[in-house]
């Protein structure tokens, strides 16, 4: 068996000059570098951990930093992300044809609803991994495909956890003409949250969504804070949708955006742009 370990970089890493500076300067508190040190200090435990049971099982591995360049995954049995959700949803961007994908939490700072295990659970799951016992959980995922003003078209990756649709100034109004069945509005919002059952926690629960199972291949979207014009009674606010459904979003914004599973991925729009929801390949995730 091949497997290809994703580790996060931690804060400390990134920040611990930044946030030196500003407790220097009384500007932060004075116990933030020392948090960021636990954390820091229990990634690699995790980390030290994982490396360890996988060689007891006899497990090949190679290991890449999550922003480094990613090697050809061709005859890689499983992705391992160590870290949390963020890492785990951007490991899966690199998957576009789905595989196997494994989230260990390494942190108790991380949020982990995506992973299978943590530090404690290693043990266990490399156990399951070597003797082929490890359940995996098909899991829907979804797409755009842009529709350009010029008639060009482009899709996107496949998107794990949600996609979101606004205006390019996160304080403008995000102006746009929705489809959703036989009904057809033009709204004025600050945007539009499309989600996946794994996504279904986030965001889009926030907005007024509701929770699903995981494994449900239903997927949800939601206006976001929704202008009501007096004496207009507007229908399309939310609602589930599968597969094939005709889910369509006309931009009338002079620059818009799609944002992919948040900062993992990105389209620009220009006004007169359109785009459709997607269903996009599905990723086998470890189950806990």
């Amino acid at each position: 068996m091949r497997l290809l370990l994703v580790c996060k970089t931690t804060n400390l890493e990134l920040y611990q000059d930044i946030v030196a500076a500003k407790i220097d300067e009384g500007l932060a508190a004075k116990d933030m570098l020392a948090r960021l040190q636990v954390e820091h200090d229990e990634h690699y435990r995790t980390l030290d951990k994982l490396r360890a049971c996988l060689k007891q099982h006899q497990l090949s591995f190679h290991e890449i930093g999550r922003d480094d360049k990613w090697p050809d995954i061709t005859g890689v049995d499983a992705v391992v992300s160590v870290g949390g959700d963020g890492t785990l949803l951007s490991a899966s961007h690199h998957m576009p044809k789905g595989g196997q994908l494994i989230g260990v939490r390494s942190s108790e700072a991380s949020v982990g609803y995506l992973c299978a295990a943590g530090i404690e659970g290693l043990p266990d799951l490399t156990t399951r991994l070597a003797t082929g016992t490890m359940t995996w959980l098909p899991t829907a995922r979804l797409g755009v495909k842009v529709i350009r003003a010029d008639g060009t078209e482009e899709e996107s990756e496949p998107v794990l956890n949600d996609i979101l649709y606004t205006n390019s100034h996160p304080a403008a109004t995000t102006r746009y003409g929705i489809q959703w069945q036989k009904n057809y509005e033009e709204q004025r919002s600050s945007g539009i949250w499309f989600a996946t059952a794994a996504g279904s926690t986030a965001g889009i629960k926030a907005a007024g969504g509701e929770q699903v199972p995981i494994g449900s291949h239903l997927y949800q979207f939601r206006v976001r804070e929704l202008y009501h014009p007096p004496g207009q009674q507007l229908k399309v606010q939310g609602g589930f949708f599968r597969a094939g459904d005709n889910l369509r979003v006309i931009n009338h914004n002079e620059s818009a955006l799609i944002a992919l599973d948040g900062q993992h991925g990105k389209l620009d729009l220009q006004y007169g742009d359109s785009f459709f929801v997607v269903p996009g390949s599905f990723i086998d995730l470890a189950a806990s």
